[in-house]
């Protein structure tokens, strides 16, 4: 049992310098640590994952957390952590991870140096749908790339496929025939690009002002 940690529960973990000051940090009283696998750890991360009913009663009611003054519990909640880090998630009833949090590195570093003799446990989950975006970028980034892709998925549900070979020829100066063009690729190509990249992109085709 992990004691008096602060998290931040996300699509995403965020490092916690990037949370803002109006996200919902939760003051958590006791919440479950377990040692995973470092592959268990990077799929919970980075992917959709759904966990067995036999982990969500192992962790049924077993953190806490300050609100308000009173103590309140968190159905579906722990911590799982490797030998390097330590990260929290949130689960529904159905086994689906909601929330991702990162935790303050010393906070971190302490479950991983108090723990790191305890036996890894191996968790039945599945993967599925493999994350889109890289963990690599700063929440910033993530969110103005986030904003690309849904008015670009807009652009090609709609089958505007000129306009989006167009936006691909003007930003990486690269012409596409028509039977050549590959959208996931090019999602791709855009999810490399850096944060002034991105920026410059999104101002190009004038979706949002930013």
């Amino acid at each position: 049992m992990v004691y008096d940690i602060v998290l931040n529960f996300k699509n995403i973990a965020y490092d916690f310098y990037e949370w803002n000051s109006d996200d919902e940090i939760l003051n958590i009283k006791e919440i479950l640590a377990y040692k995973v696998r470092t592959k268990t750890l990077i799929d919970f991360c980075e992917h959709e994952i759904n966990v067995n009913d036999n982990f969500l009663d192992m962790i049924n009611d077993k953190t806490e957390a300050f609100y308000n003054g009173t103590v309140k519990k968190i159905k579906y909640a722990c911590i799982l952590y490797d030998d390097d880090i330590a990260f929290a998630f949130l689960f529904n009833k159905n086994g689906k991870i909601i929330g991702k949090s990162k935790l303050l590195f010393e906070e971190s570093d302490e479950i991983v140096d108090n723990n790191k003799d305890n036996k890894l446990i191996t968790i039945d989950y599945i993967v599925v749908e493999k994350g889109k975006v890289s963990k690599y970028k700063t929440r910033n980034e993530l969110n103005i790339l986030q904003k690309l892709y849904d008015y670009l998925d807009k652009l090609y549900s709609e089958k505007k496929y000129d306009e989006l070979r167009y936006i691909y020829f003007e930003f990486f100066d690269k012409k596409i025939k028509n039977n050549e063009f590959d959208y996931e690729k090019f999602k791709e190509q855009i999810a490399m690009l850096n944060y002034f990249e991105l920026k410059k992109l999104s101002n190009y085709i004038r979706v949002f002002g930013i």
